[in-house]
């Protein structure tokens, strides 16, 4: 079964470290270390809040997720005039793709941002990919839509929560 658990001790924090995607998706996201360490600069210089989570199965860390709160300006969505959530990082690590785990996992972060709000306040979820990517279409099935928003490197995808 899979679950989503805060990071509370080194060894989990040195478990979701190790895992890594596949060697060509490694351009698409980056190593969950600099997740951490983009998670405390982001929440220490702007003073928004980040969650960091690790994917279970069980017991067994198999992936990684991390999502802010922020206000539109910060995210650079004009059109908007409230705060939102941001899907910053969401991984599946490389010997546990294909078995239904990235679905699961982001089902359960998008019904967590609906039901329970846990950084604040939001009408939206928003993450950004590149249409390549094999995550592109995990976002699109779980009811993310483009925003038309993007600079030609990665698409702007959202949804209401």
């Amino acid at each position: 079964m899979i679950t989503l658990k805060p990071i509370k001790t080194w060894e989990e924090y040195e478990a979701i470290v190790k895992l890594e995607v596949r060697e060509e998706q490694k351009k698409f996201i980056e190593s969950n270390l600099q997740s951490f360490a983009d998670a405390f600069v982001w929440t220490e210089t702007t003073g928004s809040k980040t969650l960091v989570l690790g994917i279970y199965n069980g017991d067994i860390p198999v992936g990684f997720t991390m999502f802010c709160y922020n206000t539109v300006k910060e995210h650079g969505v004009a059109e908007l005039n409230e705060s939102l959530y941001y899907l910053w990082r969401f991984m599946i690590d490389k010997n546990q793709q294909d078995k239904g785990y990235g679905k699961a996992a982001l089902t359960q972060v998008i019904e967590l941002i609906k039901a329970e709000k846990p950084l604040g306040q939001a009408n939206w979820l928003y993450t950004s990919v590149q249409p390549e990517n094999h995550a592109y279409q995990l976002y699109k099935n779980a009811g993310f839509v483009e925003t038309g928003d993007g600079n030609g490197i990665k698409n702007d995808m959202r949804m209401s929560v």
